[in-house]
C-alpha cells in the first residue's frame, strides 16, 4: 500500500529565489504542456541488498537533493513575469516512499511513474521513489524529466548520494554535462527497421488497460573479456562499440534481408550520464550507412571508423533499417554504499524513436552487460531470440553458421524475417489462395482431430469441445510444424473459436524440413548420449539407488478393462508400438563414467520378456497385484524399460493391466501418443492386418544427440537463475510449532496419499471461471491451492515446483521419449491480492516461462547455489502438477466394431520424494468431465491432522474460488471469511 511521503509538501511561494530560462528550457517547457503523458522522460531502477540501512538511505537522498538547488527547479507561468525557476526551499514532494512485496511490483509503479507526466509547476523535474522490500531489500527508482538535461548530470548525483550515506562532504556543485542535448519533438523522426512486420501488441495480457504501450528490454551478462577481445588488449570502449554495432548490423542486414543498414552511434561515449536508457539516448549521434552484403565484420567496423568523422544526421528514409547502438551509461557504478549489494534493474522504456536498439557497457562488478531493447510495435519474442543470436556471435560463431531461431520453436519452422512479426503474414504470391478463413480452417482441423471432435465448426469455443493446456500446446506444435502457422498460447485462452485465432496468428513462408539421419543415427547398434533430461533423472536415479529405492521412477500405470479385450492381441498391437518407437525399446548404461543409451534392434526383441497375458500370472486380488508390479526394479542395462502385465481379479474375474515404464523413456505426452496409436494398432490387429501409419515420427535418440551436440542454452538457465534468484531454499509449510506438529524420523521416506474430489457442480464452476479469465482450468486450480497454503502460514513469495513438456523442438512434437522437465515459479501471494490476481499472475508467470523448459531442475539449482555449496532438497517443498485427460480413460474398437471400455486405476504411493505434491486429475469419464485432487505427502514432514487441515482447507479455497463466476474477492475478504470456520488459518 502506497505509503504518505516522508513530510507533506510545503505551498510554492513567491519567496522563493527565482531566475530566466534558457532557450532550451523554454522550449521543452513548451513541448511538455502538449504532452498528456510522460513519454519522453527518462528513468532508472537499482536493487539494494546486503544490509541497506533504509533510514541512512532516505537521509542521503534529501541532503543531496538539498545542496543542490538543481535538484530543486520549478517551472512556474507568472502572469507579470512569464515563465520562470523557482527553487522549492525543502525536498518534500521529490521523495515518495512505498511499501511492495517483489521486485516487479516495483517496477510496474515506477514504470507508471515514469508515464506520467510531472507536473513542472509544482514539482521538480526530478523525482525518487523508494519501494521497500521484504528482507531489508529495497528498489531506488528516479524519474526526470528532459528539461533538466543541461543542468544535472546523473554520476554526480548518485556521487553525491553516495556521499551523503557515508558522511562525506560534498562537491562545490554539481557539473552539467557538457554536451548539449537535441530539443525534444514530439514529431521528431521515428527509426524504422522496414523488412520486420510490425504488429500492435495486445498489452491487455500483460498490463492493465491504463499502462502505456512498452519496450521489451532484454539482457545479458557476459565475461569481460568477449568485450575485450574485439577491442585488443584493453578495454577500448570505442573500438568495443564499433565491434558490436558491425556485429548487431550484419544481423540486421540477414534478418530484413537487405544489404544497407542505418545504426546511430553517439559520438562521444564519456559523460553521458544525463541521458540514462540507452533507447531514449538522442543527442550527438552519428549516423552512418554500412554496407553488409560482405561476411568479414572488420569491413564494416573499417566503414563506421570512417563515416564516424562525418556529420551524418538522421533522414526520413526509411527504406533502409535503421537500429540504434550506444554505450551503456550507468551511472550506477557511482552509486557505493559500504556492505551494500547494488544492482542495476533493466527498465523498459515507455517511449522508443528506435523500432531496435542496443547497448553495451561494463557494471560495477566488471562483467559485461549487453542489452537490446524492442519497440511495443514489435514481437516481444524478437529481442531475446536477435540477443541470443548476436551473444553467439560475440563467442566467435562467424554470421554465415549463427542459427537464427526462435526461442520456442526450430529455425526451420520460421524464416528469419518473419520471427519478429505478430501479424499473418502471406507470400504474396499466394494470398489469394490463403484468405485468413483458411488459417481458420487449419486450426479447426488442428482442433478436430486433438480433441476427437470431427463436427466442431470454426466458431466453436476450443475449450468448451474439451480442450486444455496440454491439448493446446500439442495443437500449437502440430499448426507450426505442419502447416507454418504460429499461434501464442495466450492467444489461444484469449481468442478460444478457430475463426477468432486466426485473427491472431501469423502464417510463414517456410516449410519445415524434416532432418537428414545419418547413418549412424539410423543405425540401432549405436550407443548415444542422453538428452539433458534424462542425465538428470539417471543422476537422480543413481542417488536414490543408494538407498534401496531402484523404482522410486518407476510409472505404474494401471487399466481397468470393463469389456473383455483380447490379450494376445493387445500384446501384438503394443509391439507394434515398441517398433515403432525405438526409445521404448532403449537400454541405459555407462561407460567410462559417462551414461549411454543404446537401442535394442527389432530383430533381438524377442529375446526379451516384457509381455505376460493373465494366464501366465497368478489369479488374485488385483489391488495387491498391480501393487506388486509396480514395486519392480529395472534394470535398464540389460532389461527393457517396461513390462505389460495383465491380471485377472480373484473375485471379479475381470482383467487389469499393468503398464510399468521406467520414467527415463516416457513422459505423459507421450503416454497420449501411445494411447492413440495403440487404439489404431489393436483395431488393425484384431481384423488380421499390420496397422499402417502416416507418418514416421523422429526417434528420440535423435533428439538426445541434437541436444547433446549444442549443450545447455545458457541464456535459458539465466531466465530461471534470474527468476529464482531471490528464492529461499524450500522447508515444510508447517515449522516445529504448528499445534499439530508430530515428531518425525529424519531418514523416513514413507508417504501417503490423500483425495479430495470436486463435486461436478463446483467443477462446472471453476471451468466457468477459467473461462471468464482467459486461464485454463490449470491456472485456476494452481492459484486455489497457493492461495490455501498462504491462508495456512506458507511464505508471502511461494517457490512451487511443476512439470513442463519441455518440448520446445517442433520435430520431434509425435516422438515418445522422455521430454519433460521440472520448473519452478516464484509466487507472490500478497495480501493485497485479489483471487482474479492470482489467477493472472500464475497464468502469466506460467506461460511466460515456457520458452525456457528446456533446463532440467538440477541444473536451475546448481545456478542459484554458491560454487561448492550443495543441498539435498530440492528448492521447492510444494509440487503441483496437472494430469489433463490423458487417454487412460476410454475405449477399444473390437472386431465387430464394439467398444471396450478401459478405466485408469489409482496407483498405491506409499513412498514419495517430494514433500508436498498435489495432482489435478483433469478426467473424460463417460463422456463426463470430472476433476478431483490426489495429494501425496512425506510422512516426515506433514502429520495426519495436518494433512486433514490442508486437504479441507484446499477443498473450501476452492470451493469459494467457484463462487465468484465475473466476480473477485479480495484475499483479505477470503480470509477473514475462512477464518471464522477454521481456527488454524492465520
Amino acid at each position: 500500500m502506497m505509503m504518505e511521503n516522508i513530510t507533506q509538501p510545503q505551498p510554492q511561494t513567491r519567496d522563493a529565489k527565482s531566475e530566466a530560462l534558457n532557450e532550451y528550457e523554454e522550449l521543452t517547457w513548451l513541448r511538455h504542456q502538449q504532452c498528456e503523458q510522460g513519454i519522453h522522460q527518462y528513468a532508472i531502477a537499482i536493487k539494494l541488498s546486503h544490509h541497506i540501512d533504509r533510514s541512512k538511505l532516505l537521509t542521503a537522498i534529501e541532503r543531496a537533493c538539498a545542496h543542490y538547488p538543481e535538484l530543486k527547479t520549478l517551472y512556474q507561468f507568472d502572469d507579470e513575469l512569464g515563465l520562470i525557476k523557482a527553487f522549492t526551499p525543502t525536498v518534500s514532494n521529490i521523495i515518495s516512499l512505498d511499501s511492495v512485496s517483489f521486485e516487479q511490483q516495483a517496477i510496474e509503479r515506477l514504470r507508471q511513474s515514469q508515464a506520467a507526466a510531472i507536473d513542472l509547476h509544482h514539482q521538480p523535474g526530478l523525482q525518487f521513489h523508494v519501494y521497500l522490500l521484504n528482507q531489508g531489500e529495497v528498489i531506488l527508482g528516479a524519474v526526470v524529466h528532459p528539461i533538466l538535461q543541461q543542468q544535472m548530470c546523473w554520476r554526480d548525483v548518485f556521487s553525491a548520494i553516495s556521499r551523503a550515506y557515508q558522511q562525506q562532504p560534498f562537491d562545490a556543485s554539481i557539473r552539467a554535462s557538457h554536451l548539449q542535448p537535441e530539443l525534444m519533438n514530439l514529431d521528431r523522426v521515428k527509426c524504422h527497421v522496414p523488412g520486420i512486420e510490425r504488429a500492435a501488441i495486445d498489452v491487455t495480457t500483460t498490463h492493465s488497460p491504463s499502462e502505456p504501450t512498452v519496450a521489451n528490454t532484454f539482457s545479458a551478462c557476459l565475461d569481460i573479456e568477449q568485450l575485450t577481445k574485439l577491442s585488443g588488449d584493453e578495454l577500448a570502449k570505442r573500438n568495443v562499440l564499433n565491434g558490436v554495432a558491425a556485429l548487431f548490423a550484419k544481423q540486421i542486414s540477414q534478418v530484413t534481408d537487405r544489404p544497407m543498414v542505418k545504426v546511430s552511434l553517439p559520438r562521444e561515449l564519456d559523460d553521458r550520464f544525463f541521458e540514462l536508457g540507452a533507447t531514449m539516448i538522442e543527442s550527438n549521434l552519428v549516423c552512418v550507412e554500412l554496407d553488409c552484403s560482405r561476411d568479414d565484420p572488420a569491413y564494416i567496423v573499417a566503414q563506421i571508423e570512417s563515416q564516424m568523422q562525418q556529420t551524418a544526421q538522421l533522414s526520413s528514409e526509411t527504406t533502409m533499417p535503421h537500429v540504434l547502438v550506444s554505450w551503456l551509461a550507468d551511472p550506477v557504478t557511482f552509486l557505493r554504499f559500504d556492505g551494500v549489494s547494488v544492482d542495476r534493474v533493466a527498465l523498459p522504456t515507455t517511449d522508443c524513436r528506435f523500432e531496435l536498439s542496443l547497448a553495451m557497457g561494463v557494471n560495477c562488478r566488471q562483467e559485461g552487460v549487453i542489452e537490446l531493447t524492442t519497440a511495443p510495435n514489435l514481437s516481444a519474442y524478437a529481442g531475446g531470440w536477435m540477443l541470443e543470436s548476436l551473444l553467439k556471435a560475440l563467442d566467435g560463431q562467424p554470421h554465415n553458421e549463427l542459427q537464427l531461431r526462435s526461442l520456442t520453436v526450430p529455425k526451420d519452422a520460421i524464416s528469419p524475417i518473419d520471427i519478429l512479426s505478430q501479424e499473418v503474414t502471406q507470400n504474396p504470391a499466394t494470398s489469394e489462395q490463403q484468405p485468413e478463413k483458411n488459417i481458420a480452417q487449419l486450426i479447426v482441423n488442428e482442433f478436430r482431430d486433438a480433441l476427437g471432435k470431427p463436427e466442431m465448426s470454426v466458431d466453436d469455443d476450443f475449450f468448451d469441445m474439451g480442450g486444455h493446456s496440454l491439448i493446446a500446446t500439442r495443437v500449437i506444435g502440430r499448426l507450426l510444424k505442419q502447416h507454418q502457422v504460429e499461434i501464442h498460447i495466450n492467444d489461444l485462452f484469449s481468442y478460444s473459436s478457430a475463426a477468432a485465432l486466426a485473427q491472431k496468428a501469423t502464417a510463414h513462408q517456410t516449410e519445415v524440413t524434416t532432418p537428414h539421419l545419418d547413418e549412424q543415427t539410423r543405425s540401432d547398434d549405436n550407443a548415444f548420449p542422453l538428452s539433458l533430461a534424462q542425465n538428470s533423472l539417471w543422476k537422480a536415479k543413481q542417488k536414490y539407488a543408494e538407498f534401496g529405492l531402484h523404482h522410486i521412477f518407476n510409472i505404474p500405470f494401471a487399466l481397468h478393462f470393463i469389456d473383455p479385450v483380447d490379450e494376445q492381441v493387445f500384446g501384438q498391437a503394443f509391439n507394434d508400438l515398441l517398433i515403432r518407437h525405438p526409445g521404448l525399446r532403449t537400454q541405459f548404461f555407462e561407460q567410462n563414467g559417462e551414461p549411454l543409451q543404446r537401442v535394442v534392434p527389432v530383430a533381438k526383441l524377442d529375446e526379451y520378456q516384457w509381455f505376460w497375458t493373465s494366464d501366465e500370472t497368478p489369479s488374485e486380488p488385483h489391488a495387491a497385484a498391480l501393487k506388486q508390479e509396480s514395486g519392480h526394479g529395472f534394470d535398464l542395462a540389460n532389461e527393457l524399460p517396461l513390462r505389460l502385465k495383465f491380471i485377472r481379479d480373484a473375485q471379479s474375474k475381470q482383467q487389469y493391466l499393468s503398464l510399468l515404464f521406467h520414467h527415463i523413456v516416457l513422459d505423459e505426452w507421450s503416454v497420449n501418443i501411445l494411447m492413440d496409436e495403440l487404439n489404431q494398432a489393436y483395431q488393425a490387429r484384431i481384423q488380421g492386418r499390420e496397422p499402417e501409419w502416416s507418418f514416421e515420427p523422429l526417434p528420440f535418440h535423435q533428439y538426445a544427440q541434437k541436444q547433446h551436440a549444442s549443450g545447455m542454452n545458457q541464456q535459458h538457465q539465466a531466465f530461471w537463475k534470474q527468476h529464482l534468484h531471490d528464492a529461499t531454499w524450500s522447508s515444510p509449510i508447517f515449522d516445529h510449532n504448528h499445534p499439530l506438529s508430530v515428531v518425525y524420523e529424519e531418514d523416513d521416506n514413507q508417504g501417503g496419499w490423500v483425495e479430495f474430489k470436486i463435486e461436478p457442480q463446483v467443477s462446472e464452476q471453476l471451468y466457468q471461471l477459467a473461462k471468464c479469465r482467459s486461464a485454463s482450468l490449470f491456472n485456476v486450480m494452481y492459484a486455489g491451492i497457493i492461495t490455501a497454503l498462504r491462508l495456512l502460514g506458507a511464505p508471502q513469495n511461494l517457490v512451487v515446483g511443476t512439470p513442463a513438456s519441455g518440448r520446445l523442438d517442433a520435430e520431434f512434437f509425435d516422438t515418445v521419449g522422455y521430454f519433460t522437465t521440472m520448473v519452478v515459479h516464484m509466487n507472490r501471494v500478497e495480501e493485497s491480492l485479489s483471487v482474479v490476481d492470482i489467477i493472472e499472475q500464475v497464468k502469466q508467470t506460467i506461460n511466460g516461462s515456457m520458452p525456457y523448459t528446456d533446463i532440467p531442475i538440477d541444473l536451475i539449482e546448481e545456478a542459484l547455489l554458491a560454487p561448492g555449496e550443495e543441498r539435498e532438497n530440492h528448492i521447492f517443498e510444494v509440487f503441483i502438477q496437472l494430469h489433463a485427460k490423458n487417454k487412460l480413460n476410454g475405449y477399444l474398437a473390437g472386431a465387430s466394431g464394439e467398444t471396450i471400455e478401459f478405466q485408469q486405476v489409482d496407483p498405491d504411493k506409499s513412498e514419495g520424494g517430494l514433500g508436498l505434491q498435489f495432482e489435478v486429475m483433469e478426467e473424460m469419464i463417460s463422456g463426463e468431465p470430472r476433476v478431483r485432487v490426489l495429494m501425496s505427502y512425506l510422512a516426515k514432514h506433514y502429520s495426519p491432522a495436518q494433512v486433514e487441515l490442508l486437504s479441507n482447507t484446499t477443498s473450501d479455497v476452492l470451493t469459494r474460488f467457484a463462487t465468484l463466476g465475473d466476480g473477485d474477492l479480495s484475499l483479505s475478504a477470503l480470509r477473514a471469511e475462512l477464518k471464522t470456520t477454521n481456527p488454524y488459518i492465520v
